[in-house]
């Protein structure tokens, strides 16, 4: 994984998924995130085998981006995610697949996602901001 910040939406891998879903129709966007989202929840084990850790992270941060004001969090800052979300009714449907599949995202390989971070301050800032996709999944 190739990193430009500690972001969760900071990698190839997670902009790679963005730039996929957001070439799509709106049905189309949401029925991609919803398949990954369940499919991840429904079998933990397919991480790695079908997806990273970095797009399942993507995909619950568009759940989550539906479901925040816009300006209310720092996932505003992410141009792709806001195109993403451009459109998108709230996505309040996926909450419970979206909370399943992310926990087994950050949790994977004893959360190297977390623990991978050079420096204490920048896994402590990718923790703040894991927190704040986990904040708005769970506060809906």
């Amino acid at each position: 994984m190739s990193t430009w910040g500690v972001g969760p939406l900071m990698s190839d891998s997670a902009q790679d998924f963005l730039d996929q879903v957001k070439g799509l129709p709106v049905e189309e966007r949401v029925a991609r995130v919803e398949a990954v989202l369940t499919r991840v929840a429904d079998n933990p084990a397919v991480i790695m085998k079908e997806y990273v850790p970095e797009e399942v992270v993507a995909a619950a941060a568009i759940v989550a981006a539906t479901l925040l004001e816009p300006s209310a969090a720092a996932l505003a800052d992410d141009e792709t995610l806001l195109q993403v979300v451009s459109g998108m009714p709230p996505q309040g449907s996926m909450i419970e697949s979206a909370r399943t599949a992310f926990e087994a995202a950050v949790n994977y390989g004893n959360s190297w996602i977390i623990s991978s971070w050079k420096s204490d301050e920048d896994r402590q800032s990718a923790i703040q901001q894991l927190n704040e996709v986990r904040a708005a999944l769970a506060t809906n």
